[in-house]
């Protein structure tokens, strides 16, 4: 990070280039919506679904262990099923049977939900599926098995 911000601050080298998915998209902090719109407001990734499909942010790029826990917090007036997907290594696309699903109830207040993804490789690129309508995330939070930090985002104030 320092290195680049030398050179593109310092040195007036042209900016790295973004990975090719985000290049044109509204990502925020490393993260893209699909199947919704998102915005950072009042203290959250304010994530709302756009059309009949469930919506989901996705994170990218990523080098972390096999099994991971994510550490999600966010509420969600409605409620519903949400889950977590993940890719490893050479996949092209999420395997049905890498996603672990979990009930959340509607509510105005954040909500904690601890999951575990049992990978069997590292882990390259994950999914946070949030339910039918969407939710307003606090923070996300990507755990080794010892209960280390990994990766985290925090959108709240």
């Amino acid at each position: 990070v320092w290195e680049n911000y030398y050179d593109f601050y310092l040195d007036g080298k042209p900016a790295p280039e973004p990975p090719p998915a985000l290049r044109g998209s509204n990502a925020i902090r490393g993260w893209i919506a699909r199947n919704s719109t998102m915005q950072l407001k009042n203290g959250a990734l304010q994530v709302r679904q756009t059309g009949h499909q469930q919506p989901f942010i996705a994170a990218m790029g990523l080098d972390l262990p096999a099994e991971v826990t994510a550490v999600v917090r966010f509420k969600s007036a409605k409620g519903g099923k949400a889950g977590v997907a993940w890719r490893e290594p050479g996949q092209e696309v999420f395997p049905p049977d890498q996603k672990v699903t979990f009930d959340c109830r509607g509510s105005d207040e954040v909500q904690e939900h601890r999951v575990e993804l049992p990978a069997k490789k590292k882990i390259i690129h994950v999914r946070l599926i949030l339910p039918a309508g969407g939710a307003d995330v606090a923070s996300i939070e990507l755990q080794d098995k010892n209960g280390k930090n990994l990766k985290s985002w925090r959108f709240e104030k």
